[in-house]
């Protein structure tokens, strides 16, 4: 992975030696929560290492911060308070601890500030990532002209068969899924954790949310709540026959119970016929290569 970005929260102290040192990991400070937060609006971190004391506000605070402005990014608790003091009821924090006075402590926080940016495991939606399937989403050129044009009348023939107030071509990157084709939808991405589509992303079939609104996958997804949509159904596109890179989806602003058996089929063939497309034109097929 590339560098390790690492915001170190903590009144008046500088960064432990051996993360602050280290070639492939770069370090911003801040001496409160306040400035953290301020950080956290306007850059983007793979992990956040803080104290338990910030001045203005403890590193619980801090940790739901991350969760609300940056909720992919791992947040380790460094500290030398008692363990009986570390301790929350709010099942939201979720954090890594490492004991500052603990012996060899400063090498332990780099083995667990490595282990949490690599594996991501504290993140609020399922990842499956590694190098190999970024490395394809990554050689997907989304600016390709034939591609666009190709995926656009497919997701045209989706949303007409459907009836669909959205349909949407996407591939799915480490911290935002970017939208190659879509209809009905005026961007041209979205924050990773506002997309039901991690969820596809890891089934081999069709995926389907009968009411978005009520669904706890989606919960605190503002985007799409605030774009009214309440219906939707998603399969895999692999435009190498094996790697999931995105997903070919629909949305309805209706909840609805009846999508059946063969509108699986339907959804399923058009997601085939997205990822031949991407294969041809966007991963340098000789169909595109002109």
């Amino acid at each position: 992975m590339n560098s390790i970005r690492v915001l170190h929260t903590e009144p008046e102290a500088e960064p432990p030696s051996a993360t602050a040192e280290a070639e492939d990991v770069e370090v911003e400070t801040a001496g409160s929560l306040e400035e953290a937060e301020d950080l956290l609006r306007d850059e983007v971190f793979d992990v956040v290492v803080t104290e338990l004391d910030v001045g203005d506000g403890t590193g619980f605070d801090l940790v739901r911060k991350v969760r609300e402005l940056q909720p992919d990014t791992g947040c380790i608790l460094y500290t030398d308070a008692d363990l009986a003091d570390v301790t929350t009821d709010d099942g939201n924090v979720v954090t890594e601890f490492v004991p500052r006075d603990s012996p060899d402590s400063e090498e332990r926080l780099q083995r667990v500030l490595r282990t949490t940016a690599e594996n991501r495991s504290q993140t609020a939606y399922p990842v499956a990532d590694d190098d190999s399937r970024l490395d394809v989403v990554d050689a997907v050129d989304g600016d390709s002209a034939d591609l666009q044009r190709e995926l656009e009348r497919v997701v045209d023939l989706a949303s007409r068969h459907f009836d669909a107030d959205v349909a949407t071509v996407s591939v799915i990157g480490e911290r935002e899924q970017r939208l190659l084709a879509s209809e009905g939808l005026d961007v041209d991405s979205t924050p990773r954790q506002e997309a039901v589509c991690n969820y596809t992303l890891l089934e081999d079939d069709v995926t389907v949310v009968e009411d978005i609104q009520t669904h706890p996958w989606c919960d605190g997804m503002e985007a799409i709540h605030d774009l009214g949509l309440r219906f939707y159904a998603g399969c895999p596109v692999k435009p190498d026959g094996d790697t999931a890179t995105g997903t070919f989806c629909i949305y309805s602003e209706d909840p609805c119970e009846g999508f059946t058996g063969e509108d699986e089929r339907y959804l399923r063939l058009l997601a085939e016929d997205a990822a031949s497309k991407i294969s041809s034109y966007g991963l340098g097929g000789s169909e595109g290569s002109s």
